[in-house]
């Protein structure tokens, strides 16, 4: 959701969907609680995500692709070393 200039438009149209199809089951991420202000707190179940858990994530998966990708995983330990160091330094997680 946050990369959306204004997200009100397609959480109304997810909120019309669900009314039609109760059985709809939809997974929303955002930073902010934006889905609140427009679906009905019934539909809604929140899971909270802190930002070590990101974190946490984002370490996971820069370990994997730096192992399994065919043009990373030749480069040389110290770069790799670097590009993770380097990546983990300026994510915060959110």
């Amino acid at each position: 959701m946050n990369e959306l200039p204004d997200e009100t438009e397609l959480l109304t149209c997810l909120a019309r969907l669900m009314d039609i199809s109760p059985k709809l089951q939809l997974f929303v991420t955002s930073t902010a609680d934006v889905a609140s202000s427009v679906i009905s707190s019934s539909m809604l179940r929140t899971i909270q995500v802190e930002q070590q858990d990101t974190i946490t994530d984002i370490s996971i998966l820069l370990d994997h692709t730096l192992e399994e990708d065919p043009t990373l995983r030749s480069l040389s330990v110290s770069l790799k070393d670097e590009i993770r160091q380097t990546l983990m330094t300026n994510s915060d997680g959110s």
